[in-house]
């Protein structure tokens, strides 16, 4: 009787598990399609690396040990339930062994449970908020732990007298001994059937709170992207059955970005060295990731019942007019991202926090024409000029004045190294400094090279990472028709966010080119010994700033430190607290180099002041919107006397030989770092006004 009503309750758990998983899988499938099973091997290595052994969790050490501890003794006697149920009998060795570390694996997981409750109650840190459910599990597995030796100890105390050993369960069982056999015997079963109760009502409960995640999180690490890092989606912009560009509510989305809302577990990591947050913004991306599946467990549900009613021929009413912008997410929030990726590098299980506020902002472009009033002019610049400052396109060759730089015509002969200046290395007076010193290296290091000149337009970063992809695909369909025309080996830029672009997202178009950094290009000369560098002297007090799209978009960490190093008597640099993966954003990514940041502090300062610890005498940089964030910083706080902001292709420069270097320009620059004839229009004629050609897209 009592084995038959086990198997009954057994069975009931199992039905309200899988009853709940199914409903849930209806409401990922509200999304869009996304492809996110393709190289499945890669796909379970990863999962078993990050999900299983706990590599990524294991980045923050103590909660990730706690993580691993409760981990572990959810999954070690479930197991061994399993294979005892299969009828396995283990020999004695090995079954001395699993004993033993059943009984450690007990331990630790009690451990961990004790530090997640001090933690979540006593010490809490800021990145992590508490709900009921949270004690609710707690609570609930410290049952599972402390009935689970109980029972074990009775084994041990009377009833499996000969049971092999195992220490922390022996010293739960010294008390039991206490009790004549007849009491043991009576209480046994009684502790059992609690044990299993209390297991079935957490196998119940996976769906309904936070242990969700022991589903979702791995499969979350399974399904991740495996595609460049960074890359936005592609949109494609004559679609005429779309209903949408960007997403403005949860049914815009993809299953995966839904079902990332299950696999979070509002550990807060991403908080932790998010920015915005940490500069008193309003964007957290636990909060994004949160307040949008609020949105979602509401809304699904009804369009759900919308699209059933629909396919059974039934009336629909219209839907209401609540959505995920403004209602769960102000459009401070969506405008303050920097897209630095510091919370998709650190999430413990591969949720995708940016790709979402993207599509809201492409939303707010590309349908609304509603973007902070500075990007107007910025999209106009572009438009009308091809960079975001607005300088006249045909000044884009300036900088090279006395230096008979030469430039690649179409169908020219071939070179080993296109330039691409950008932007800022173009029209930036002080980044125009980084452009002539790259044009000593190549000549230095008899490389051959050639720019575009006017040929060069605005790669499309500043506008697709502020929403407007109309904008950018015009800009990359212009270079690449230029790019093509073209024969050289490789592209060298020393922009991260060119590099990114043209390197990752042009492949988008089936465009492939070998795209470089200018620092890993200087330090392959130098290793090569094309480049002689000298005047190593005495080591300064340098430190080095890493840009987030050459460290977390590309992965570059080492190649700036050992050129670096290189050119300061082999020192190592000088380093913030947070470096390489876990940097600091400038502040200028996202679109945040052309919008006033009106709200909390600045970033820049607040990252400049964190080098202040190890007190540099120069700071030096491979980005130039993070030189232009820092040297800003530095006049702000009036420290331009004592720190000096320099990028690493003019500290190489510095140390060539000077015989035969090009001459510097001469002759007085123009007013506050704007060529005359800024905002000239090209001479096809002038591009519409920022937002024109969307809403006539998108109409």
């Amino acid at each position: 009787m009592i084995e038959s009503l086990d198997l009954l309750l057994l069975g009931a758990a199992l039905l309200v598990l899988a009853v709940g998983l199914v409903r849930r899988r209806r409401l990922w499938r509200v999304g869009q399609e996304a492809q996110r099973t393709d190289r499945p091997g890669l796909r379970l290595k990863g999962m078993l690396l990050d999900a299983i052994v706990h590599l990524r969790i294991l980045r923050d050490a103590k909660p990730g040990l706690m993580h691993l501890g409760l981990f572990l003794g959810f999954c070690a006697p479930l197991t061994v339930a399993v294979l005892a149920w299969a009828g396995l009998v283990m020999p004695a060795p090995l079954a001395f062994i699993v004993s033993l570390l059943l009984d450690l694996v007990a331990l630790g997981a009690l451990a961990g449970l004790l530090y997640a409750a001090l933690r979540r109650y006593l010490f809490r840190p800021d990145r992590l908020d508490n709900k009921p459910e949270d004690a609710y599990v707690l609570l609930l597995f410290a049952g599972i732990l402390a009935t689970g030796f109980v029972v074990a100890g009775f084994r041990i105390a009377r009833i499996d007298e000969g049971i092999l050993p195992s220490p922390v369960t022996w010293i739960v069982a010294r008390p039991l001994t206490l009790l004549s056999d007849p009491a043991l015997e009576a209480a046994h079963p009684w502790v059992w059937r609690v044990h299993f109760l209390l297991v079935l009502t957490l196998a119940a409960s996976i769906p309904y709170t936070r242990l969700l995640h022991v589903v979702t999180s791995p499969l979350n690490v399974f399904f991740r992207n495996l595609g460049p890092r960074g890359q936005a989606s592609w949109i494609d912009l004559e679609d005429e059955e779309a209903e949408t560009f960007g997403a403005s509510d949860v049914q815009h989305y993809t299953w995966k970005d839904l079902f990332d809302l299950d696999a979070c577990t509002r550990c807060g990591r991403c908080q932790d060295g998010c920015p915005a947050w940490l500069t008193e913004k309003p964007l957290s991306p636990k909060k994004v990731v949160q307040n949008m599946k609020d949105r979602w467990l509401v809304a699904a549900p009804e369009a759900l019942r919308r699209k059933e009613a629909a396919a059974m021929g039934e009336d629909v009413e219209e839907e209401d007019d609540t959505s995920l912008i403004d209602e769960h997410w102000t459009r401070d929030v969506i405008w303050s991202c920097t897209t630095c990726r510091y919370c998709e590098e650190h999430c413990p299980v591969h949720i995708e926090p940016v790709s979402k506020i993207l599509e809201a902002r492409r939303y707010l472009v590309l349908m609304e024409s509603d973007f902070p009033a500075e990007l107007k002019d910025t999209f106009k610049n572009i438009e009308n000029n091809g960079n975001p400052w607005g300088v006249g396109y045909s000044y884009r060759a300036d900088w090279t004045e006395g230096l008979d730089v030469p430039l690649l015509e179409e169908g020219g002969e071939a070179v080993e190294v296109l330039y691409w200046v950008g932007c800022a290395g173009s029209f930036d007076e002080r980044n125009k400094k980084i452009s002539r010193a790259m044009v000593e290296i190549f000549r230095a290091a008899g490389v051959t090279f050639g720019i575009l000149g006017t040929e060069e337009t605005c790669c499309g970063d500043p506008a697709r990472r502020t929403g407007n992809e109309y904008l950018y695909q015009m800009q990359m369909e212009q270079n690449l028709e230029t790019l093509k025309a073209r024969k050289f080996k490789r592209i060298v830029t020393p922009c991260p966010h060119c590099l990114h672009v043209l390197g990752t997202e042009y492949a988008q178009k089936g465009e492939a080119f070998e795209v470089v950094p200018h620092v890993r290009f200087l330090l392959e000369l130098i290793e090569a010994g094309r480049l002689p560098l000298g005047g190593d002297g005495k080591p300064g007090r340098w430190a080095f700033h890493d840009s987030c799209y050459l460290g977390r978009y590309r992965g570059i960490y080492e190649e700036p430190r050992t050129l670096l190093a290189r050119m300061n008597a082999g020192t190592a640099p000088l380093e913030a607290e947070r470096n390489r993966e876990r940097s600091f954003c400038c502040g200028a990514g996202g679109g945040g180099m052309w919008m006033e940041e009106s709200l909390g502090n600045r970033i820049n300062i607040a990252r400049y002041k964190q080098f202040e610890t190890c007190n540099p005498e120069m700071m030096a940089t491979a980005c130039p919107y993070c030189l232009t964030m820092f040297e800003d910083a530095v006049k702000d706080l009036g420290h331009e006397e004592n720190v000096k902001v320099r990028d690493l292709a003019e500290l190489v420069a510095e140390r060539l030989p000077k015989t035969g270097a090009p001459p510097e320009k001469t002759g007085e620059e123009p007013e506050g770092g704007e060529a005359p004839g800024a905002g000239e229009k090209p001479e096809d004629g002038e591009a519409p006004e920022a937002g024109e050609a969307d809403e006539a897209q998108t109409s």
